[in-house]
């Protein structure tokens, strides 16, 4: 019948229609990009997932504000000097929260106006992340951590 699915292996399928060519596994190698030193993203770059592999941290500088530009960091190596991820001109257009899960309660920590995302070194360890995602105009962002203040949203200038 019309507008009726099927249990196709277990799963049930109802009316799809697929334009264009679909392929693959669903895994994207090429969206893991390894950050190893100071780098300027481009909009280019946009849906990235980056992982901060360094020790000695380093600085991560964002394009200026678009619509729909979206970038994942995820810190991979624990950092003894901080990972930065900095906005464009130090334009103070990042806002968002960053969730601890540190104690029972969690910890939560929000920020307005904020130019800098900071993984602090020592406190900031392998899996605490941040989501930026631009409206054209700002960054927000979300983080999670596993210490209390590992990530800080702040106003450098």
């Amino acid at each position: 019948m019309a507008g009726e699915g099927k249990f196709i292996d277990g799963l049930m399928v109802g009316n799809v229609t697929v334009k264009g060519t679909v392929s693959g596994d669903g895994n994207d190698a090429s969206a893991i990009v390894a950050l190893t030193a100071t780098a300027t993203l481009t909009a280019a770059q946009s849906g990235k997932i980056f992982t901060l592999g360094t020790a000695g941290g380093f600085t991560v500088t964002l394009p200026a504000p678009a619509a729909g530009l979206n970038y994942q960091f995820f810190v991979k190596v624990a950092p003894t000097t901080a990972y930065i991820i900095a906005s464009a001109g130090s334009a103070n257009k990042i806002y968002g929260v960053v969730a601890s899960a540190e104690d029972a309660a969690g910890s939560v920590g929000c920020a307005a106006a904020s130019d800098t995302i900071t993984f602090v070194a020592n406190k900031a360890i392998i899996g605490d992340s941040v989501k930026l995602v631009s409206d054209g105009t700002n960054w927000y962002a979300t983080g999670f951590c596993n210490v209390q203040d590992a990530i800080t949203l702040t106003q450098a200038t």
